[in-house]
């Protein structure tokens, strides 16, 4: 990735500080009893960090030789070195990445967090944090040291070399349960598949196969320390996870093509990793073990980690199950949990007219089910019709599994989002007061409201029974049938969950390069195929890509929208953007959140390029790498192919048949879903 050219303070200072904190961490109590099993994942633990920080040093030591005075031929060998070492120290790492995300996700994050400049959201001032740890220390060394940046470098081993003290003194004084151990390993499973394998985290490097087995090993040897204590059905079923984990990296070992239609394999780290076969790999490999890891753990009868604020559910076996997700973290706290009765209600709502100032105008004018809720149009038509809106009409399927419901995201809950388009003058023009008040007028809506969100009593006059229409609950219900809009049961879906008639040759070809050489599942994450980052799901990426004013190829010029940049005038976050979902895509053009590409085939080529870099766009904090893809048109095909296959609005696009009764006639006349 690119980064923003922020002035980067490098001193003795930052290393001082690193060390501090890790001492201050090592002043905690010892740690409580700890079961058999979870103490010897513990001691193993410990071990590992030990391992890590001298394979940092030896790092460190390599990268000091690289620049020394040495002939042509010495420089290869030592530059070798340095990168054999980086690998080795990442191995390691991965190998206790899972505990250490789970039990210290902070500082894992400064271990191994995105190269790439961040804006300190709890901090008025807004202070832009440069990236340290192993990616950012990767940009320096991949694919070749750079030798301005050696003592940059050298620095940030430092400092990388002081928060593993901070992670061995913060493992040190924690207790290890196995209800954690059992979640953090199921959750190693879900990261693996979805950031592991695609390259999120070796961009540069590409040594995400390795790291990949390194972690597998990691899980079989943590889970083979349970075999003392189990009996001997349960052991029965250890050494069965203990024998398909070891598929799992004997297939990862081993050359592929993911071109049904090829037969070329390469062991090369770029050519193995774009010719991984991922589908299989998951599919036949890793969904099997993360299966079994949940059998293992019921069978030692350790609880599931269970939490109404966890996306994805603590009982789910794979990222693929029915229900996997939840809605409610993505909630506010006043909001109820899923109510189907809620949602039915905020449906009707939601195609009714009665909504806007002039009663003309519904929800679903804009957000039309046919359309994958949005509008076909480049940009949405203002409320007078006399011009269109900043913004593309963005789809509503799955948005209640994202922590922001604006592009630039400047709200955070839909509930909030219902808020602002009533208020917006060209949208609704009202305002929740009003819509509130109007409402009251129908007897209907009265009764639906009291049924929904309170006690129905026959006695009941009309006065009282609209007592229920309170802003609070029209935005509430409004949200829920938001919420509703859930779709996971798309051809890809289907076949993720073992229906493998689902996909052509095409689609499974697809999906492996959009997960590889594509890079478009380092930004559209698996499962939600959108922002929300794996595999807890509680962060919503932005990026700034370069999206054009038109469709130009050479010479563009950026968009005039400056996205996020008008919250706060932070100039890291000038033209960006919150990550979309690619789910229903195929319904869902023109694309951007400008609609300046009409079809598929202009994004891709827009991303194929490099994004706004490579049309021409000088930009210097986009995010999106600026190399070009190298896809082929054949490969193009496929990706599309496999976006259309994660197509499914089942259930989601039916219109009420009739709204709420209202005693004016004007009003009772109101179409359903609105004019547009």
């Amino acid at each position: 990735m690119m980064k923003f050219n922020a002035i980067r303070i490098l001193t003795t200072a930052r290393i001082v500080a690193a060390i501090l904190v890790a001492m201050a961490a090592g002043c905690n109590p010892a740690p409580l009893e700890q079961p058999p099993a979870a103490t010897e994942v513990h001691r193993w633990t410990l071990t590992k960090v030990g391992q890590l920080d001298s394979a940092a040093a030896l790092l460190a030591a390599a990268v000091e030789i690289a620049d020394s005075n040495i002939t042509v031929s010495e420089a290869a060998a030592a530059q070798a070195k340095v990168h054999r070492a980086f690998k080795v120290a990442r191995l390691i790492y991965k190998e206790i990445e899972f505990l250490a995300e789970y039990y210290q996700p902070s500082t894992a994050k400064e271990i191994n967090g995105p190269p790439l400049d961040k804006v300190k959201s709890d901090d008025a001032n807004r202070t832009v944090i440069p990236p340290f740890g192993f990616q950012a220390i990767e940009e320096m060394l991949f694919p070749q040291i750079d030798s301005a940046r050696r003592t940059e470098a050298l620095t940030e081993i430092q400092v990388m070399r002081a928060i593993f003290t901070r992670l061995r003194n913060g493992f040190a004084t924690t207790t290890f349960t196995d209800q954690y151990i059992f979640d953090a390993m199921r959750l190693q499973t879900a990261r693996l598949i979805t950031l592991g394998v695609s390259g999120y985290d070796s961009p540069a490097a590409l040594h995400s196969l390795p790291e990949a087995a390194a972690s597998l090993h990691a899980l079989r040897d943590a889970v083979s320390l349970y075999k003392t204590t189990a009996a001997k059905e349960t052991t029965i079923q250890i050494e069965d996870l203990e024998g398909r984990i070891e598929n799992a990296i004997v297939f990862l070992n081993q050359p592929h093509t993911t071109n049904e239609s090829s037969n070329k394999s390469s062991n090369e780290p770029h050519a193995a990793f774009n010719q991984f076969d991922r589908l299989t790999f998951i599919t036949k490999f890793v969904n099997p073990v993360s299966e079994r890891l949940s059998a293992v753990r019921e069978a030692l009868k350790i609880a599931p980690v269970v939490s109404i604020y966890q996306p994805l559910s603590g009982t789910a076996k794979t990222l693929f199950d029915g229900g996997a997700f939840s809605t409610v973290p993505y909630s506010p706290a006043y909001a109820p949990r899923p109510n189907p009765a809620q949602a039915e209600l905020g449906r009707l709502l939601f195609f009714d007219p009665v909504l806007s100032e002039k009663n003309n105008r519904a929800c679903a004018s804009c957000h039309q089910p046919q359309r994958g809720f949005t509008d076909g149009l480049a940009h949405a038509l203002t409320a007078s019709h006399d011009r269109t809106k900043l913004r593309n009409t963005p789809t509503l399927i799955n948005a209640g599994f994202q922590q922001s419901s604006s592009y630039d995201q400047s709200t955070t809950f839909l509930e909030d989002r219902v808020m602002k388009v009533l208020q917006s003058s060209d949208e609704m023009h009202t305002s929740l007061t009003e819509v509130a008040a109007k409402l009251r007028r129908s007897d209907d809506y009265a009764a639906r409201f009291q049924k929904t969100f309170g006690v129905m009593n026959a006695g009941m006059n009309a006065a009282a029974k609209g007592e229920q229409i309170t802003e609070e609950n029209v935005k509430v219900a409004l949200a829920m049938y938001v919420r509703s809009l859930q779709s996971f049961n798309s051809p890809f879906d289907q076949y993720m969950r073992g229906d493998t008639a689902k996909l052509s040759a095409s689609e499974r070809h697809g999906f492996n390069l959009f997960m590889g050489k594509a890079k478009c599942g380092t930004c559209h994450f698996m499962p939600l195929f959108n922002g929300t980052v794996p595999p807890v799901f509680t962060d919503s990426e932005a990026e700034v890509i370069g999206v054009p004013a038109g469709p130009d190829t050479a010479n563009a010029e950026i968009d005039s929208d400056v996205g996020k940049y008008a919250l706060h005038q932070i100039a890291l976050e000038k033209f960006m953007f919150k990550t979309p979902s690619v789910r229903n895509i195929a319904l869902t053009a023109p694309y951007m959140h400008n609609g300046v590409y009409k079809t598929l085939d202009e994004v891709m080529d827009f991303y194929n390029r490099g994004g706004g870099w490579g049309i021409g766009i000088d930009l210097p904090n986009q995010t999106l790498p600026a190399e070009k893809l190298n896809l082929s048109q054949s490969e193009i095909k496929d990706v599309i192919a496999f976006m259309h296959a994660l197509t499914d609005t089942t259930g989601l696009t039916a219109k009420p048949t009739a709204l709420p009764r209202f005693n004016d006639s004007k009003l009772h006349a109101r179409k359903i879903g609105g004019v547009y």
